[in-house]
């Protein structure tokens, strides 16, 4: 099984009444939908979320880095692989 494609989608959630810290005024949370296909007709589905809507753009950029990484790629341990090698590398230069 390969994963052929991921969809992302953004979305806020607002609070009905907002939460007060000592700090911060938080209204709402928003967050990333996001769909995973593969070439045997079977989707996942998964979420992320953030207080702060200004955040959200970090986790698409995340999941985007991710793309050429782990699209057609058909064994679990191969990805876990290739993402750790990926972001080691990164972090290092």
């Amino acid at each position: 099984m390969k994963i052929t494609a991921i969809h992302t989608q953004t979305i806020e959630i607002p609070f009905e009444k907002p939460i007060g810290t000592s700090i911060h005024n938080i209204t709402g949370v928003a967050g990333l939908l996001v769909w995973v296909k593969t070439d045997e007709d079977v989707e996942g589905e998964s979420y992320l979320w953030v207080i702060g809507k200004h955040k959200v753009p970090v986790l698409e950029a995340m999941i985007k880095a991710l793309e050429p990484i782990i699209i057609n790629k058909n064994h679990e341990k191969h990805i876990q692989n290739d993402v750790k090698k990926h972001v080691f590398n990164k972090s290092l230069g």
